[in-house]
């Protein structure tokens, strides 16, 4: 029995999407409903709180039979699916029963996948939001750029705001790398920074296509907000406590 029938416009985001998601997740619940898909989940961690939006304007195809479907995945495992997807393939989800069946009709060939769901349980994510600290946007090229730049002193970087600019700071015994981005508009009170992991930060901006939103505290979680294409991404990682 048909249970849903899903097909993005931008097959491009969608990958991004997923392969982003999927680093730090392997299983969760992909919500449909009537406004779009939705996605919440920690990562194993418990450092790193992770939420996906992806309004149903965004999908060339979007039939569902039922107001809400939950649809628990191995998001590695689709993951891996979506990297078969060539940018100019269409891209087809149908869920049967409790089986997703993923169609990539390419150019040369139709290709088709199945995806069994797996055994999970809904459970709430109970998060507070940052909302206190600066609050920034910024290029993600630039942003992408200056992690890699301290990314070669340590892995252990300093994201802070002082007299109203936005640095990237990471030190390693007398060793020490410091970016300032000098094109970031920033809405701030007071000095702020905090460390986080370097592997986690770069891996959360991969997938931002033009600005990134953040809202650093005081030794506090960041939180970082972007689009790819239709998709809405939000994360919120804890910070190290040195």
């Amino acid at each position: 029995m048909l249970i849903f029938r899903v097909s993005p416009r931008d097959t491009r985001a969608w990958k991004t999407t997923f392969d982003v998601i999927s680093q730090f997740i392997t299983e969760g619940i992909l919500q449909f409903r009537e406004r779009g898909i939705e996605f919440e989940a920690l990562d194993p961690s418990m450092i790193l709180f992770v939420r996906m939006f992806y309004p149903k304007e965004g999908f060339s195809v979007y039939e569902l039979k039922h107001p809400i479907v939950n649809v628990p995945l191995p998001l590695s495992e689709l993951q891996r699916i979506l990297g078969r997807v060539q940018q100019s393939a269409n891209l087809i989800l149908e869920l049967h029963g409790s089986t997703l069946k993923i169609y990539i009709e390419g150019e040369r060939s139709i290709k088709e996948y199945l995806l069994p769901v797996i055994d999970m349980e809904p459970s709430p994510v109970a998060i507070n939001l940052p909302q206190e600290g600066a609050k920034i946007i910024a290029l993600a090229e630039d942003i992408r750029d200056a992690l890699r730049d301290v990314g070669v002193v340590s892995k252990q970087v300093t994201v802070g705001v002082k007299d109203g600019k936005l640095y990237f700071e990471s030190v390693e015994g007398n060793s020490k790398a410091k970016t300032v981005i000098e094109r970031a508009n920033v809405d701030a009170s007071s000095n702020v920074k905090s460390v986080y992991p370097l592997d986690y930060l770069s891996s959360i901006v991969r997938g931002a296509e033009d600005e990134i939103s953040m809202v650093v505290g005081e030794d506090s979680p960041i939180r970082i907000d972007y689009r790819t294409g239709d998709a809405r991404l939000m994360f919120v990682l804890a910070p190290i406590l040195l």
